[in-house]
């Protein structure tokens, strides 16, 4: 059975993997780059009448699936995990690759960024200079460090099927 779910487990995490990478390189390139700018350039009032009114209406069924597809990218992740340890394949990029989900998202939690980043994105008043300090010192190289930890982990799943591919052919040219 192990051996059944490996490549179907392989393709949903890799595809996960894809979306959430993809997702957070937009947000460390453009979307937090735009919300530190507006902290930062004293338009937070404008951010606090506009951003949590969004999220909570028309923004909320995408932002429902971002955080649906952050955590089966998660699960996904582990699971590949899994299914590579018991069956005995490709075990470290299978570890890079499974780790990277609880890694980011532990980060953004641990760290303590994600109480500032709600206090500054979900309050309908305009934040404590605090927190708005906090948000745009560590908006964008939190989410930096979130892509590149996917990005690490896309290309440990991409390696998978290359380096299966040169095993058989190997095996095929001693034979």
């Amino acid at each position: 059975m192990w051996r059944r779910l490996y490549w179907p487990g392989w393709g949903l995490v890799t595809a996960l993997t894809a979306i959430v990478a993809g997702f957070m390189v937009g947000h460390a390139l453009l979307l937090g780059q735009f919300l530190s700018w507006m902290v930062a350039s004293g338009r937070g009032r404008m951010l606090s009448q506009t951003y949590p009114v969004f999220a909570l209406t028309e923004g909320r069924g995408g932002r429902s699936v971002f955080y649906a597809l952050c955590g089966l990218q998660a699960v996904a992740g582990l699971a590949f995990l899994a299914l590579a340890l018991v069956g005995r394949r490709r075990r470290l990029a299978a570890a890079v690759a499974g780790l990277a989900g609880p890694l980011w998202q532990g980060t953004h939690f641990g760290s303590g960024f994600a109480r500032v980043e709600q206090a500054v994105l979900r309050s309908v008043t305009e934040v404590a200079p605090e927190a708005a300090e906090r948000f745009v010192a560590w908006s964008v190289p939190l989410h930096v460090f979130h892509a590149a930890t996917l990005v690490v982990a896309l290309g440990a799943l991409l390696s998978i099927p290359l380096r299966e591919l040169g095993r058989t052919a190997q095996r095929t040219e001693g034979e």
